[in-house]
């Protein structure tokens, strides 16, 4: 019996040894699942990064609050440190009758960039954005209007999630409009070109004259362009050279004007036109701890924009930087603590984007600060002498930290 128990102890781990089990320990294979017992990595995670809350702000008394100054900074998306910020560039997807579209291929990795992120949330009006300066401009659709605005990033300008116009107005504030061919207008029932009618608005015949005898028909981007630039703008052009307009090209005599189209296209920015983020940041000094804190107040992507302007009598364009609209920061914390962003060191350890701004694993410059003439350093300072401007705040700063530690 003795000799029975030995062996049978020496039997049943070996038999277990030969027959290693499949896969790793903490999942389960279900016979019945062909898709169970498989995992992308080699645990199963159990830190669910959803189910994590941010770190909360310590709370500041008014009467604590001895010293603080208000900075605006950008986060340059070139530099390498910044590259998380920026990484992966999203593919989108288009639509033959609506163009461009805001709905993005599938992620491999299950990351996204930050823009993205902030962007659908928008759109799923989780999070609410705030209109950023800007000058008149065009609804995309309705061709309207719209006013200026000054001061957007004190957050005076809420896009109302409630509006009913809200899908519309959220597309001109992450969007743009574009114009795409120059095709001439054909009578879709005889084939024959088409010209400007002499019977049209003087308006059109005005910008005839002051483009040179050049003039385009707008149609928006989507099915049988061709078909209803004709239908659309069908009471100003004719077929008939004798009842066209005409201007003098430097002929012999005048020639009817050609009726052209352009498409208005409207366009999304995508994550890689996003060179930038500015950052609205107070610095102070809480006096209960006795510390120097930082905290982010609001946030807005950057775009580099192309636009023209008439200098002695000449169209001359040019590149600004335009902040498309305004975050308030604590609220997109609740978002931003949902996603993982890259961490170049390791795999094993990925950080939330929220992780990222708390931990200020970025670097920025600081292009404003509260001062008594409210002017952005690049009005006072050029080039270089920016740069070092903006060390000089940032170490003036820090070295009234120590000072507040001099005995």
């Amino acid at each position: 019996m003795k000799n029975f128990l030995l062996l049978f102890l020496f039997i049943i781990p070996t038999l277990a040894y030969t027959q290693p089990k499949i896969g790793p320990d903490n999942v389960i294979t279900s016979p019945n699942n062909p898709g169970s017992g498989v995992i992308d990595g080699v645990y199963r995670k159990s830190d669910i990064i959803s189910k994590r809350q941010p770190v909360a702000y310590e709370h500041v008394r008014e009467s604590d609050y001895v010293w603080g100054k208000r900075t605006w900074s950008y986060i340059d998306l070139r530099e390498k440190i910044n590259h998380s910020l920026y990484f992966p560039t999203e593919k989108y997807l288009t639509s033959a009758s609506k163009g461009a579209t805001n709905e993005l291929q599938a992620s491999a990795q299950g990351r996204y960039s930050l823009y993205y992120i902030l962007t659908k949330s928008m759109q799923d009006k989780t999070i609410t954005a705030f209109y950023a300066d800007r000058g008149k401009s065009t609804d995309l659709n309705t061709g309207e209007e719209i006013p200026a605005i000054v001061g957007g990033d004190s957050f005076k300008y809420p896009l109302d999630p409630n509006d009913s116009d809200f899908d519309t107005k959220l597309q001109n504030m992450i969007g743009k409009q574009t114009f795409d061919k120059d095709d001439p207008i054909y009578d879709p029932n005889t084939n024959l070109a088409c010209y400007i009618s002499n019977n049209a608005p003087q308006e059109i015949k005005d910008a005839v004259v002051a483009n040179s005898g050049a003039y385009q028909f707008t149609v928006m981007q989507g099915d049988q362009e061709d078909e209803r630039a004709f239908t659309e703008h069908e009471a100003n052009i004719t077929t008939d050279e004798n009842q066209a307009f005409t201007f003098d090209y430097g002929g012999l005599q005048p020639d009817p004007v050609a009726a052209k189209y352009r498409i208005k296209i409207k366009k999304y920015y995508k994550p890689e036109e996003i060179t930038k983020w500015y950052l609205k940041e107070d610095w102070f000094f809480d006096k209960e701890t006795s510390r120097f804190k930082v905290r982010i107040i609001g946030i807005a992507p950057v775009v580099i924009d192309e636009v023209e302007e008439k200098i002695n009598g000449k169209t001359v364009k040019s590149d600004i930087e335009k902040p498309l609209f305004w975050l308030y920061f604590p609220h997109v914390r609740q978002v931003l603590k949902n996603f993982y962003c890259y961490n170049p060191k390791t795999d094993a350890q990925w950080m939330s984007y929220d992780d990222l701004f708390w931990k200020r694993k970025f670097t920025s410059v600081i292009y404003k600060e509260s001062s008594l003439f409210d002017r952005k350093i690049e009005q006072y300072r050029f080039g270089l002498d920016a740069l070092h401007e903006s060390k000089r705040i940032k170490d003036d700063m820090r070295d009234l930290e120590h000072d507040f530690w001099n005995f």
